[in-house]
C-alpha cells in the first residue's frame, strides 16, 4: 500500500520513480569513459519510425544531456521517413545490419505484431557476446512478453521493456520499466538514465506493464478528450472556440502543476474550489451522478483487458 505524509501522495511500495532511484543510485554515469579517459557516447539504434518512434527520435535533440551523451541513429525504409528525421538532425540508416553492428542498445518500436520478425533478424546478425559485453535489447510494445523476446535473444541480448506515451513529445514522456532476471544493476541505470534525459521512469516488475499502460499510456488520449469536452462546453455556453480551448489548455495544465508541485491529494485540491451552494458544487454534484469516477475507472479497466488479451495474441507462449 502507498504510504502517505499528511496529505502527500507517496508512489506504492515495489514502484520507484527516477527521483527516488536518481537519489538512491549514483554509481553509473549516463556515458562510458574510454580509455583515454574521454567520455564516449552510448549509441543508440531505432528500428522502427511510426508515431512513437518519431516522437522519442525528435525528443532526444530537444534534451541536453541525452545529446551530449548517447548518439541516435533510426533505421527506416521510406525516403520520405529520412526526410522527416534529416529537419531534425536526426541520423538515419537504411541498412539494418550496419545499424546493429555499431549499437550499444537496439531500441525496437515496431508494432507488437511485427516484434518477432524484426529481433529474429537482429539476432542473426550480432554475434553472441560474453556477459560483460552483450548488447541491450529495449521493446516499446504492449503485449510481447520478456520471456518471449528472451527466448528469441538468447545469449546474444539483455532484454528490457518500457512502455512510453506520447508526452515524450515534449519532454514529459512517463516511461514505465522492467527487465530481465540477470541484468545488472549497472545496465538497468545506463537504461533508466537515457529514458531519464527525455521524461521520468517508473520501474516495477513486469506483472504490473499493463496496469501502466492502461493508465499512462493510454491516459493522455482519455485526458485530451476531456480536454475537447470541456472547450466545447465552454463554446456552448457561450465563449469563443479559441478562448474556450485556450481555457480548458490552462486548467489542465495547472491542475496538473499544482498537484505535482503541493504533493496535496486531489480530492483536498478539489474541495479548496468548493463553497457552500456554489457553482462548483453544483457542477459536481452532477459528475456524481452521472457516475463521471466510475466511467473513467472502467475505461482504464477495459483498457488494461485488452493488454492482457494482447499478451495471448502476441505471446507464443501464452
Amino acid at each position: 500500500m502507498p504510504v502517505k505524509n499528511g496529505g502527500n501522495l507517496a508512489l506504492p511500495a515495489g514502484i520507484q520513480s527516477s527521483s527516488v532511484r536518481a537519489s538512491q543510485d549514483k554509481r553509473n554515469s549516463v556515458g562510458m569513459i574510454a580509455m583515454d579517459g574521454h567520455a564516449v557516447r552510448y549509441a543508440i539504434g531505432m528500428i522502427g519510425c511510426g508515431s512513437m518512434g518519431t516522437a522519442l527520435a525528435k525528443a532526444f535533440p530537444n534534451s541536453r544531456l541525452a545529446v551530449t551523451n548517447y548518439s541516435l541513429c533510426v533505421c527506416v525504409n521510406k525516403d520520405e521517413q529520412r526526410r522527416a528525421l534529416d529537419a531534425f538532425g536526426i541520423e538515419s540508416t537504411f541498412d539494418l545490419s550496419d545499424l546493429v553492428s555499431k549499437s550499444d542498445l537496439i531500441l525496437v518500436a515496431v508494432r507488437p505484431e511485427q516484434v518477432h520478425e524484426v529481433v529474429k533478424k537482429v539476432v542473426t546478425i550480432a554475434p553472441p557476446a560474453m556477459a560483460a559485453h552483450k548488447k541491450i535489447l529495449v521493446s516499446l510494445a504492449a503485449g510481447v512478453t520478456l520471456s518471449s523476446l528472451a527466448a528469441l535473444a538468447g545469449e546474444t541480448f539483455d532484454v528490457v521493456r518500457i512502455m512510453p506515451n506520447i508526452l515524450v513529445q515534449v519532454g514529459k514522456g512517463i516511461f514505465g520499466l522492467c527487465v530481465s532476471p540477470g541484468v545488472s544493476p549497472d545496465t538497468v541505470q545506463r537504461i533508466r538514465n537515457l529514458f531519464e534525459a527525455i521524461g521520468c521512469v517508473v520501474e516495477f516488475e513486469e506483472s504490473k506493464m499493463n496496469v501502466f499502460t492502461a493508465l499512462a499510456g493510454c491516459g493522455p488520449a482519455f485526458l485530451f478528450h476531456i480536454l475537447e469536452s470541456l472547450a466545447e462546453a465552454g463554446v456552448s455556453a457561450g465563449l469563443g472556440r479559441k478562448e474556450s480551448l485556450m481555457i480548458a489548455v490552462a486548467l489542465l495544465e495547472g491542475c496538473g502543476s499544482l498537484a505535482a508541485t503541493t504533493g496535496t491529494h486531489p480530492a483536498l485540491l478539489r474541495e479548496q474550489g468548493v463553497s457552500p451552494a456554489g457553482m462548483t458544487i453544483a457542477g459536481l454534484n452532477h459528475l456524481d451522478r452521472v457516475g463521471l469516477r466510475g466511467h473513467l475507472i472502467d475505461a482504464v479497466k477495459m483498457a488494461l483487458d485488452q493488454g492482457r488479451l494482447m499478451d495471448k495474441d502476441f505471446c507464443p507462449e501464452k
